[in-house]
């Protein structure tokens, strides 16, 4: 057959099955032609060498995704070109996944509401059924590439697949994931997929240490893997499997508590006795297990201790110790100093604060026969009739 016989829509044709069957099967070019060439109508051709340089004149002549031509040879039309009658549909169960990853997609969020009605995803499903008519047996694959891209939010998920719906409406051969890269799993995720599973859960900063990846990029990918239902967040820096995460137990929090029970300690000695984890991992483990209850804080300021609880005595703060002192009766600032152990100052500041709320009622004592005030406190609430 002439070459300028491929320059036309049987070369069109040959073109578009080509990609049709590399996209199923990921095969090269040269291969996806040979295995063409075994199949009706293009195995009218005896020698595959005639219909390999068939397509190279006809992709020259019309690139890599010619649109579908309106009139050729119907006898060397492949079928799987040609558009039914009766279109196929997707089975049930996938109409069902597909609307629920629809719905999820568009579901309201902290700052955007709502956007995917039942009737818009019926709606959408539909058009991606008559566009990709093609494609029935692969339609799932969609759901599967948008499952990889965890970096999108739904509604970058929900443009693309209206885009797609476009691309195929203009020319249905156009699968949009060819075989390449795109769309194959992230690596970042898998690695930190694998070691929340061995580990149980971890901080954000154990992770990144661990795996010898970025800060930035651990925040980034932890973020979108507890948005699309990877991992779960437990609390402020600690994820774990979606799975596990109820029965773990965190390795630095059960370090923190082998280390306290030593004795009461700094974050800065805890970080000396627990090689190897972060000032940000310490702080957030201290923070969990304050909130668990398993720890206390015995000295508060700059230099703050935690201890055990039920070993080491809790730091009660002036506010607290005032209010409990005061429930025997009114007081001056020299009995408070001696019932609650605190110093001068830190009382004076906590009184002066319950003053301005008018929490406490200030007197003032004079003694005949001396010099100066004395300045006594009651609780309010034991002043009212």
């Amino acid at each position: 057959m002439a070459p300028r016989k491929w320059t036309g829509p049987l070369g069109q044709k040959l073109i578009l099955d080509v990609n049709h069957l590399r996209a199923r099967t990921g095969l090269s070019k040269r291969k996806a032609v040979a295995q063409l060439g075994t199949q009706s109508p293009w195995n009218a051709w005896e020698d595959p060498e005639t219909l390999w340089q068939g397509y190279k004149v006809a992709r020259r002549r019309h690139g890599e995704s010619p649109p579908i031509p309106t009139h050729a040879d119907e006898s060397i039309i492949a079928q799987s070109t040609k558009v039914a009658a009766n279109r196929p549909t997707i089975d049930t169960q996938s109409r069902a996944r597909w609307m629920s990853s629809l719905q999820e997609w568009g579901k309201e969020t902290k700052r955007l509401p709502a956007c995917m009605s039942v009737e818009r995803a019926d709606g959408i499903i539909k058009r991606l059924i008559a566009a990709g008519w093609r494609w029935h047996d692969q339609l799932d694959q969609l759901s599967v590439h948008m499952g990889r891209r965890i970096h999108w939010n739904g509604r970058q998920k929900i443009k693309w697949i209206e885009a797609t719906i476009d691309r195929l409406t203009r020319n249905p051969s156009d699968w949009p994931i060819p075989p390449s890269r795109r769309g194959r799993p992230d690596v970042t995720v898998g690695k930190i997929e694998s070691y929340l599973r061995d580990v149980g859960r971890a901080h954000k900063q154990d992770i990144a240490a661990a795996l010898g990846i970025l800060d930035t990029t651990a925040q980034t990918t932890l973020c979108s893997m507890e948005r699309a239902g990877i991992i779960v967040r437990e609390a402020n820096g600690l994820y774990a499997p979606m799975t596990e995460g109820a029965k773990s137990v965190d390795p630095t929090d059960k370090a923190i508590l082998d280390a306290l029970a030593d004795g009461p300690a700094t974050p800065a000695e805890l970080r000396a006795r627990i090689p190897g984890k972060t000032e940000a991992a310490i702080t957030a483990g201290l923070h969990r297990l304050k909130e668990a209850s398993k720890a206390v804080l015995t000295h508060r300021g700059k230099y703050g201790k935690y201890g055990l609880a039920g070993k080491a005595t809790p730091h009660v703060y002036a506010g607290d110790a005032i209010d409990q002192a005061l429930k025997s009766g009114s007081k001056t600032l020299p009995e408070l100093e001696k019932v609650t152990g605190k110093k001068r100052g830190e009382l004076w500041a906590a009184l002066s604060r319950k003053e301005a709320k008018g929490e406490v009622i200030k007197a003032c004592l004079i003694t005949v026969g001396q010099r100066g005030r004395l300045a006594a406190f009651a609780s309010a609430a034991s002043a009212r009739p």
